[in-house]
């Protein structure tokens, strides 16, 4: 994360790419922690943000992000280590299809949304590919 203009800017890398943001509530934890969440499709109680060499919390959040914006006028940076299991949207799916893969196939809950969605939702196909 980097500080710049009037918010943070967040910086994600991935097997997709580079991803910037800007946050113009540089008082508000929460939203840091929101929008890194929303940002990397990892739900927030999966979500872990490592800064400084300590774990990052919902009530510590705030704090690293005005030390941001302080570091701003040094034009100096503020690494965070973001990680967390992504998860896929399951409103496209039944969840008993999901279960029946889960069981037949003995994957996680995540690979049989995944081969589901790919399927369009026939669990056959879905079992078959």
């Amino acid at each position: 994360a980097t500080a710049g203009g009037q918010g943070l800017a967040l910086g994600s890398t991935g097997s997709t790419g580079t991803c910037t943001i800007e946050l113009l509530t540089v008082g508000d934890g929460g939203v840091l922690l929101q929008t890194l969440s929303l940002l990397l499709h990892v739900p927030r109680a999966r979500l872990k943000v490592i800064c400084a060499g300590a774990l990052l919390r919902q009530a510590t959040a705030a704090e690293v992000v005005r030390a941001a914006a302080r570091r701003m006028a040094d034009g100096r940076t503020l690494a965070l280590h973001v990680m967390g299991d992504s998860c896929d949207d399951e409103s496209t799916v039944d969840s008993r299809d999901v279960e029946v893969l889960r069981r037949q196939l003995r994957v996680s809950r995540k690979e049989a949304v995944t081969r589901l969605r790919a399927a369009q939702g026939d669990v056959f196909n879905a079992l078959l590919h």
